[in-house]
């Protein structure tokens, strides 16, 4: 197969352009996929059922261990965009490695909404706990290894803007 081509390679400032848009790419998907899990969370929500609101309260409440698993899970995922954005704000290029450690933490946060109903389920809590805390433990372990890897692509820390000294009063 002859690979060979008419185009020149890209320059560096254009190789550059192309890495930066790589990694906002890579941001911008992650954010796609958080909303996801997140959406796949509350599908999973049970809708109290009655025909009065005293029913409807009866219904609620005996739905609660859900409804606590989803306000837990949604924190977790929520403090894992969190840091993901605030990690990958600086952030100018990536590399398959970084991307294959995207995709696998991604892959975790998209399980979360099936594991937070494993823990909501009825006996064996401990398996049940168990599986959920796996998750966890793997995006967790995900994040530490993206966050390892993110230095060789990273661009310098904005300085700190210095702070103007307020104005002498008149006289």
């Amino acid at each position: 197969m002859d690979v060979s081509s008419d185009h020149e390679l890209p320059s560096a400032d254009e190789d550059m352009e192309i890495r930066a848009v790589s990694a906002e790419r890579l941001t911008f998907f992650g954010d796609a996929v958080v909303a996801i899990a997140l959406t796949l969370l509350a599908l999973e929500l049970p809708v109290p059922e009655g025909s009065t609101n005293s029913e409807m309260w009866h219904s609620a409440t005996s739905h609660r261990e859900s409804y606590l698993a989803f306000m837990i899970s949604f924190v977790v995922i929520a403090a894992h965009w969190r840091a993901h954005h605030r990690v990958f704000r600086y952030v100018t290029a990536t590399n398959s490695r970084l991307t294959s450690y995207t995709m696998y933490w991604l892959l975790t946060l998209v399980i979360t909404p099936f594991a937070t109903d494993v823990i909501g389920g009825h006996g064996a809590f401990q398996s049940r706990f168990g599986f959920y805390a796996a998750v966890q433990c793997a995006a967790c372990l995900l994040f530490i290894l993206m966050v390892r890897e993110i230095p060789a692509n990273v661009s310098p820390a904005p300085a700190p803007r210095p702070r103007s000294s307020p104005a002498p009063p008149a006289v």
